[in-house]
């Protein structure tokens, strides 16, 4: 049998129409806190809420993607308590037992901590919707896959820093088998590697695409203001056999 890649028409106009607006029907999770407009999302926030978190998570709902680049720009990074920017991939929607959604998803995240910019890659599995807007230390079950040699995050060069602000373009790319490929690049569009341990993304095999979107974490009394830049953005295809 021969195989053909097409690319559904009607979700592609359907994917221009809902990205140009990035209105708020088409976002998941908390978009009080993270503004979603076009391929751009922003955050200026502040928390003052007493808690030891504060979280915001919103995805671009819609058609699922199997690739893009997302830039973090996280303004003043060395002054926001290491409060956290991230991009989401990969993500996934499901129900619970009790009918609450609860989400799979991977996560890059970046923050600036004792005098130098950091790194993570993870996959999270079953997160409920109030955990991704809580202040719980951890969420759902945590697969760690690029790490530090002593915490949970690593190490980047100074290379991602401009001044006091933070810059890491998340380049999510599929290899010939289908599993995701995570690079970073500085603010120069060079390529940069984290300083810990790096893992590898096991996924099944075939061509894997979900709903792409930001993270972002503010720790208590601190405040957080930075942009997210998506492009090269694959949109999802449609296998047909024939």
């Amino acid at each position: 049998m021969k195989k053909m890649i097409l690319k559904a028409a009607a979700c592609a106009a359907l994917a221009t129409a809902m990205v140009l607006t990035g209105c708020s029907s088409d976002e998941g999770g908390d978009s009080d806190i993270i503004s979603v407009k076009g391929t751009s999302a922003s955050i200026s926030s502040l928390n003052d809420s007493g808690e030891t978190r504060k979280r915001g998570f919103a995805t671009i709902r819609a058609t699922e993607k199997s690739a893009a680049d997302c830039t973090i720009v996280m303004n003043n990074a060395k002054n926001n308590g290491s409060s956290v920017m991230g991009f989401v991939f990969d993500e996934h929607e499901g129900k619970d037992a009790d009918g609450a959604t609860i989400y799979d998803f991977y996560l890059a995240g970046v923050r600036y901590y004792s005098g130098k910019p950091q790194y993570y890659l993870s996959h999270f599995e079953n997160v409920k919707s109030s955990e991704l807007t809580g202040s719980q230390d951890s969420f759902g079950k945590e697969t760690a896959i690029v790490k530090g040699t002593t915490t949970a995050y690593a190490d980047l060069p100074d290379s991602v820093m401009n001044g006091d602000d933070l810059t890491v373009t998340v380049s999510v790319t599929q290899a010939d088998t289908g599993k995701y490929v995570v690079t970073l690049k500085n603010k120069n569009l060079d390529p940069v590697e984290p300083v810990g341990s790096v893992g590898t993304i096991d996924l099944k095999d075939g061509k894997q695409q979900g709903k792409i979107g930001f993270y972002a974490m503010i720790t208590k009394d601190n405040e957080l203001n930075g942009e997210w830049t998506l492009a090269n953005i694959k949109e999802a295809a449609e296998i047909v056999e024939e």
